[in-house]
């Protein structure tokens, strides 16, 4: 397996036992406000965008250890300077994604205006989703030339 491989693997598990700690601090937060009777907390914008964020940032650690799984295959299919890009793209995108929409929990974009944090948000957003369509097609393109073995 290639290094970057290995690290996105570990990073993978890594990224998901952090959001893992947040999810933690966030049902402790969650119970804190149902005792209290923070209804406002409750239904509020702050834990949507917190179990966003926890949900999202866990299904991307997936998508990363997948990557690195598959990078041996990837790697022989197109060559290792672009895979290891693309890897890292994914990496940027879903680390970007993650900081904007948790950072937008606790700083929320005011009626009417573009929020600096969901630009970030956005661009993390879709870079990761690039990178993630780009990493799928170079398996299909690699099928379609008979290399993916």
């Amino acid at each position: 397996m290639p290094i970057f491989g290995r690290v996105l693997v570990a990073g993978g598990f890594l990224w998901i036992s952090l959001w893992a700690i947040v999810g933690s601090l966030l049902g402790a937060k969650i119970n804190s406000a149902l005792f209290h009777g923070d209804q406002v907390w409750i239904a509020g914008l702050q834990r949507e965008l917190m179990r966003a964020a926890h949900a999202h940032m866990n299904s991307m650690s997936y998508s990363i250890i997948l990557m690195g799984l598959s990078a041996h295959t990837a790697v022989r299919i197109c060559g290792y300077k672009l895979c290891q890009r693309t890897a890292g793209a994914a990496c940027v995108g879903m680390i970007l994604f993650g900081t904007g929409l948790t950072l937008e929990a606790f700083f929320p974009t005011e009626r009417g205006d573009y929020s600096p944090l969901a630009l970030l948000t956005g661009f993390g957003g879709v870079t990761f989703i690039g990178a993630i369509t780009l990493w799928g097609l170079i398996f299909v393109w690699g099928a379609k030339r008979g290399r993916a073995t």
